[in-house]
């Protein structure tokens, strides 16, 4: 009886061991970045009435803590055509450059960004979207968050 409940405890041990990574869940991490929380202030304008400067702020999440650049675009589309420009971080990423304040530095996670842009009221009134995502170093890119900014007449 003791050699069957030895054996019996060997067993019990050593299928209990090994084979884990030691994370958690078990679920890999993400190395592809996640943002959130799109906010910005103004969000309107009057037409023709020069360059409107926003600020704005996205909260993010990158497994990797390698961001490096941050895309905004803004377009109005018609039925037949549409209107865009872009923005970039850092400078001659995209077009006009996007003023960051606290641009996340290597080894962060997670976090706020904060930034500021002009939305130029003289192409055409209406509502514009405002696209952003980020970029990590190996290229990943983001999920994109969409808000609106409206260029009124009067």
């Amino acid at each position: 009886m003791k050699k069957y409940s030895l054996l019996l405890v060997a067993v019990l041990l050593i299928s209990c061991g090994g084979g884990g990574d030691g994370g958690g869940d078990g679920v890999p991490e993400s190395r592809t970045p996640s943002i959130s929380n799109f906010q910005f202030t103004p969000t309107s304008g009057r037409f023709a009435s020069g360059d409107v400067n926003v600020r704005g702020s996205i909260d993010f999440i990158d497994g990797g803590g390698d961001i490096k650049k941050i895309y905004m675009i803004i377009i109005q589309y018609y039925s037949t055509s549409a209107t865009s420009y872009g923005y970039g971080y850092p400078a001659g990423t995209w077009g006009w450059t996007l003023d960051v304040s606290n641009f996340p530095p290597l080894g962060v996670s997670s976090g706020t960004i904060n930034f500021n842009f002009n939305v130029k009221t003289g192409y055409n009134n209406g509502i514009w979207n405002i696209r952003i995502f980020v970029e990590d170093s190996e290229f990943n890119r983001s999920n994109e968050l969409i808000g609106d900014f409206n260029v009124y007449l009067n």
